[in-house]
């Protein structure tokens, strides 16, 4: 593998390497959600709106709060079956705070 600017190219398709260094493949994800306050705005950046399944629960208390409007806002530590009702096939979470609820 190849580290290039953060992200992993291996043979097969580049890759995003996590925090404790578990590799996600960069594809073309249709249904992605923030998990954290820290998530909500780079979701924003990366994503196009109609791929945007969830904020995280503090979206509607940010600044910005108007950016995230339409979209629902879950608890990802405490309601993490609501979460899993929207049927993410990717979540975007924050290295910050209880780690416990990502490995569920």
């Amino acid at each position: 593998m190849l580290a290039v600017s953060g992200l992993m190219r291996s043979p097969e398709r580049p890759v995003l390497p996590t925090a404790p260094l578990a590799l996600i493949p960069l594809v073309d994800y249709q249904r992605v959600a923030s998990g954290s306050l820290l998530a909500d705005p780079v979701l924003l950046l990366l994503s196009s709106p109609e791929k945007i399944v969830a904020f995280s629960s503090r979206a509607p208390l940010a600044r910005d709060a108007h950016r995230y409007a339409g979209k629902p806002s879950v608890d990802a530590t405490r309601q993490i079956e609501r979460l899993l009702e929207l049927k993410p096939d990717l979540v975007l979470v924050s290295s910050l705070g209880e780690h416990a609820w990502v490995q569920k």
